[in-house]
C-alpha cells in the first residue's frame, strides 16, 4: 500500500501570469478552500496528522463538485506539496484530476512509477501531467529508416533527429540514421556489425551509440541469423 501525505494544493486559472487564485486547499485539518471562492472539498476517508492530510493510497480522497471550477481555454497553474512512502510497492497515483469521460475533456496530475521489464529499469517515481480536450491525435508518417523492423532509439544531435534501429534478415545490421525531412533518412552506418543500435545519447557535445544483439523471438518475430554480439559504445565521428 502506498501512503500519500499532502500538505497543500493550489489551483490558479488565469489568462495572464499572476492571475487570481481559483482554489487553495491547505489541508492542515480540513478540506476547506482558503481562496475565498468556496470551492470546499468533501472528505472521503482522509485523516489529518501534524498539519498533513494523509491518504491511504486506496480509496481516500477529497472530492470537489465537478462544476464548481469550470474548464476554460486559458493557461493555468497547479501547485502541490506531497510526500510518498520511500519504499512503496504500489502505484503512487493521482494528486489532482478533473475529467469528463463523456466529452473526454480534462486534466490529471499524478505520480507514477515504471517497473523495469526484461532488459531495462525505467526511472522510478515520475511526476506526470496529462491534458485531453476531446481532440483526435494527428500523426504524420516520417518514413521507414532503412529496413528497420524496430526503431529502438531516437535522439537529437546538432539540430538533427537520429534513429537507431534493429534490422532483420541474414544481412540485417542495426544502423544509425539521420532524418533529412519528409520521409527521407540518411544512413550513417553500423558501428560493429550487430543487428541493433539500442541506444543513442549526446555526451559532451558528441553523439554516442550503444549496440547489442536483439532477440526478436521474444516479440513473436523470427529470430535474427546475425549472431554478432554487439555490446559496445561508439562515438560518432561523422
Amino acid at each position: 500500500m502506498m501512503t500519500h501525505l499532502l500538505c497543500s494544493l493550489a489551483l490558479a486559472l488565469a489568462a495572464e501570469p499572476g492571475g487570481d487564485l481559483s482554489a487553495h486547499w491547505p489541508l492542515y485539518q480540513d478540506c476547506l478552500d482558503a481562496s475565498g471562492n468556496r470551492h470546499h472539498g468533501a472528505n472521503r476517508g482522509v485523516t489529518f496528522e501534524n498539519g498533513w492530510a494523509v491518504f491511504d493510497g486506496r480509496s481516500s480522497h477529497v472530492e470537489v463538485a465537478p462544476d464548481s471550477i469550470p474548464m476554460g481555454t486559458n493557461d493555468f497553474t497547479l501547485s502541490a506539496w506531497i510526500q510518498t512512502d520511500d519504499q512503496g510497492t504500489d502505484v503512487p497515483g493521482d494528486i489532482l484530476g478533473k475529467f469528463d469521460p463523456t466529452t473526454r475533456r480534462g486534466f490529471n496530475l499524478l505520480v507514477q512509477n515504471f517497473a523495469g521489464v526484461t532488459s531495462s529499469q525505467s526511472n522510478w517515481g515520475n511526476v506526470l501531467f496529462g491534458i485531453d480536450w476531446g481532440s483526435e491525435p494527428i500523426w504524420t508518417d516520417r518514413g521507414l529508416p532503412g529496413n528497420a523492423a524496430w526503431v529502438a532509439a531516437l535522439t537529437v544531435f546538432q539540430g538533427s533527429l537520429f534513429a537507431g534501429t534493429y534490422e532483420p534478415g541474414p544481412e540485417g545490421r542495426g544502423e544509425v540514421y539521420r532524418f533529412l525531412g519528409g520521409g527521407d533518412w540518411e544512413d550513417c552506418g553500423n558501428p560493429d556489425g550487430s543487428n541493433s543500435v539500442l541506444s543513442l545519447a549526446v555526451y559532451q557535445g558528441r553523439l554516442h551509440a550503444g549496440t547489442g544483439r536483439y532477440r526478436p523471438g521474444g516479440s513473436a518475430l523470427p529470430d535474427s541469423p546475425n549472431q554478432t554480439p554487439g555490446g559496445h559504445v561508439f562515438r560518432y565521428e561523422g
